[in-house]
């Protein structure tokens, strides 16, 4: 029930988030595309389902904050496209969240985040 009313919450307050910045977030459709993309210095990809609703209310929290860092890569993966993926990164739920530094891994987080609490997220595992 709690993660209801957090994803019901999260997305009335995604209306209020200023809109425009969906070319800040990629959206992968090859495993290439992918595998390139993750290479980078700083990248946050986010596992997702079109389905579910937390990803929905998440969806717009991710397009803000990719507004305010331009040094991070921030990519959006259809699990239900990408099962390869899933099993890669040990996926088991949506949304998940993966920070990537050089192409290792730094952290991994499921469940839908706020704006504070993905900045958050962002600064302590990228130490930015």
């Amino acid at each position: 029930m709690k993660k209801l009313f957090i994803a019901s919450l999260l997305l009335a307050l995604s209306a209020t988030f200023p809109p425009g910045l969906h070319a800040q977030v990629v959206d992968v459709s090859s495993a290439s595309q992918f595998n390139n993309a993750i290479n980078g210095q700083y990248v946050v990809i986010d596992f997702y389902a079109p389905w579910c609703g937390p990803c929905k209310a998440l969806a717009p929290v991710i397009e803000t904050v990719a507004g305010q860092y331009s040094n991070i890569t921030f990519l959006k993966v259809n699990g239900d496209k990408f099962a390869d993926l899933l099993k890669r990164y040990n996926i088991k739920g949506y949304p998940s969240l993966i920070f990537l530094q050089n192409g290792s891994l730094k952290r991994s987080t499921s469940g839908a985040q706020s704006l504070p609490q993905l900045t958050q997220l962002i600064k302590s595992s990228f130490g930015l």
